[in-house]
């Protein structure tokens, strides 16, 4: 028996034998061992060396240096890719045409997922046809790189030079209204399309305020990509969450009454907020410490990325703004980091406007407060307050929102968005009056139901109003077009608001007693009746947004944002002097009444004749699709369209805070 050895190796400690036979190698001999003498086997013993070497070892990294080699060559020369030779290791043969070399599959598996082209819902209102036919994007045979969906320059839907006006328009007059999506201060056109392709079409859509037609077009692509890029690609990034901050913060101009879909837009960017993982602070991101332990020492180190803090705030400003006023739950809670930030980039200013966002934040802030703690949302259900107690918690409130006015420097209450935040929520904390909710105490007496306090914030609030809606009117028409979604809805708030007090002074009255030979006139009557200044400048509001849907091109019969505001403040001033006609002339045929309350009421200017100075809404075909299904209960065969139908039901609808103008 003999073994098998090569000279230059280490023997093994035991023979093939016992190797397979998983047994115990003992040495019989220096040629033998014990178990292959015991069995009359061969023993032989193989060399380490020989056993780990492979044949083809040499060659296969020669192959593989080659094959880097030439993917190396052909990143340098892609010219070189037809006279490439066959890989010897996967077999691919030379490419011919029509086919992709292993190279290019490389290369696009490199890249990740690539965005793809959407298309719109086709719409004859505008005849803009290639914003309704979209079709995929063609490359160069054998390119490695998927370009980007056309966009509306691409598109030839607006030009270069109109593309880059609206843009140096919303650096220059909308960044001031709405502080929390900019642009980087060297970007340009050619950048904000390649870099941000979604923002740049919800810029492009949002700055057409005097198109209506096109803006409607291009918002209807809007939705479509965030549903499909969102919900079916679900994709995220920072691009899609300013493009839909944009697209919310100006959504008037996408508003159609019974359609909107403001508050799944928000959602959607609060989604991408906790999808992004930007509410966290970056050092709570990586799990090395949470935010509630951040120090404001830490704050500097932790914000690394001004544009995350911004969206961050901007999804918080525009869902506390517009939950507030839906009177809703609110959608993200206001955290420390939150304030922390705001701080941060007031302090840091790395653009002008930065300055605003911690006190646009703040305000919504104590907005939310408020309302939870009046629980607007379900005075129904609220515990029986007592008077001195809501008037204890409104002159706390009111107290914090001087301090907050205080604290602002004089030059940022130039700002329009800014001031007008202040009137809006005093109103809002002054609407505690008109809830007898609020104010019912163990005795449900009509003294006990209306105390001065509570005359006397209902006077507050009616100043809140004019100011507020003052600031509207002389703000110059041009510049008002920018104003966000969040300062026109103040306006229906304000309408709201006036319309309850209206019917709850002017109306008929819930304590008088029938079998009086005359009614009580309410307590606050002789002062509503009397404030000719507000009635005026709800007219003067009409008037404005009257002349800024005169500027506003429209190629359908559905109205402009502003022919849509017109036609509310419109019907709510309608019905109001109606009922201020309907309360003089009952005051004048009756004796005068004795006031419920002893202390003097505080009054207007005395009430004259006044003229109806708001135009009579027109019975066409634009005001017919005002509210789409709703409108032909207004009509009559005979008749025609019935407007003081229609006008109630505006008014009705502000009663019940029903109207869907947030």
């Amino acid at each position: 028996m003999a073994s098998i050895q090569k000279s230059g190796g280490v023997k093994r400690r035991a023979c093939v034998n016992c190797t397979v036979g998983k047994a115990k190698c003992s040495p019989h001999s220096s040629e033998i061992c014990e178990r292959c003498h015991r069995l009359d086997k061969e023993c032989v013993y193989l060399n380490v060396a020989d056993k780990r070497k492979s044949p083809g070892s040499n060659s296969r990294v020669k192959l593989l240096e080659k094959r880097v080699e030439g993917l190396v060559s052909l990143l340098t020369n892609p010219s070189q890719q037809s006279t490439a030779s066959p890989d010897p290791l996967t077999q691919t043969p030379r490419q011919t045409p029509g086919l992709e070399t292993q190279p290019q599959q490389f290369l696009r598996a490199s890249q990740g997922p690539q965005s793809q082209p959407y298309s719109i819902p086709s719409s004859s209102s505008i005849g803009v046809a290639s914003l309704t036919q979209l079709s995929p994007p063609t490359s160069d045979a054998g390119s490695a790189w998927v370009p980007r969906p056309p966009d509306v320059v691409d598109r030839g839907i607006l030009s270069a030079e109109a593309a880059h006006e609206l843009l140096q328009t919303f650096r220059n007059k909308a960044i001031h209204h709405f502080p929390f999506v900019v642009l980087p201060h060297h970007a340009n056109l050619h950048s904000v399309r390649k870099d941000t392709p979604f923002l740049f079409l919800c810029i492009m859509a949002t700055m057409m305020v005097k198109d209506c037609s096109l803006q409607r077009q291009l918002g209807e692509e809007i939705r479509t990509q965030a549903y499909q890029r969102i919900m079916m690609g679900r994709e995220k990034s920072m691009d899609l969450l300013q493009g839909l901050l944009v697209h919310v913060a100006w959504y008037q101009y996408q508003l159609q009454p019974q359609k909107q879909q403001m508050l799944l837009m928000t959602q959607l960017c609060v989604n991408l907020v906790y999808e992004l993982g930007i509410e966290k602070c970056p050092r709570a991101r990586s799990q090395t410490m949470t935010a509630s332990i951040i120090g404001p020492s830490d704050i500097h180190i932790t914000l690394s990325n001004s544009t995350e803090v911004r969206a961050l705030l901007g999804t918080y400003y525009l869902t506390a703004t517009f939950t507030t006023k839906l009177k809703k739950r609110s959608l993200m809670p206001h955290t420390k980091y939150m304030k922390q930030a705001g701080q941060w980039l007031s302090e840091r200013k790395e653009y002008p406007t930065d300055e605003l966002i911690p006190y646009l934040v703040d305000i919504q802030e104590l907005s939310r407060r408020i309302h939870d703690t009046f629980s607007f949302d379900n005075l129904g259900n609220i515990d029986p307050v007592a008077g001195p107690v809501t008037e204890s918690i409104t002159k706390f409130h009111l107290a914090e929102i001087d301090a907050l006015q205080r604290s602002i420097p004089q030059a940022l209450m130039q700002n329009a968005t800014l001031a007008l935040e202040f009137p809006a929520i005093r109103a809002m904390i002054q609407e505690s009056a008109l809830f007898d909710e609020l104010w019912f105490g163990s005795d449900a007496s009509p003294a006990s139901m209306y105390p001065a306090a509570r005359t006397t914030l209902t006077w507050d609030s009616m100043q809140s109003y004019k100011l507020l809606l003052k600031g509207l009117v002389e703000y110059p028409n041009d510049e008002a077009f920018y104003l966000t979604f969040s300062t026109f809805s103040k306006l229906c708030s304000v309408l709201s608001w006036l319309a309850k007090l209206v019917n709850i002074a002017l109306g008929p009255s819930k304590n008088s007693d029938s079998s009086m030979a005359q009614p009580t006139s309410h307590p606050w009557a002789a002062m509503i009746a009397g404030d000719v200044e507000l009635r005026n400048l709800v007219r003067q509001a009409q008037h404005k947004l009257n002349c800024m849907s005169a500027d506003i091109a429209s190629g359908s019969a559905e109205p402009d944002s502003m022919t849509t505001f017109s036609i509310l403040v419109g019907s709510a001033l309608s019905v109001y002097d109606k009922q201020l006609q309907e309360y003089q002339r009952s005051s004048q045929q009756q004796a005068p009444a004795q006031p419920l309350l002893s202390h003097p009421i505080p009054t207007g200017v005395e009430v004259g004749e006044f003229p109806q100075l708001y135009p009579v809404l027109p019975p066409d075909a634009a005001t017919l699709d005002f509210f789409g299904n709703l409108m032909p209960q207004f009509l009559d065969d005979n008749a025609g369209f019935q407007l003081d139908a229609f006008q109630d039901m505006i008014w009705d609808r502000f009663l019940d805070d029903a109207i869907l103008l947030p």
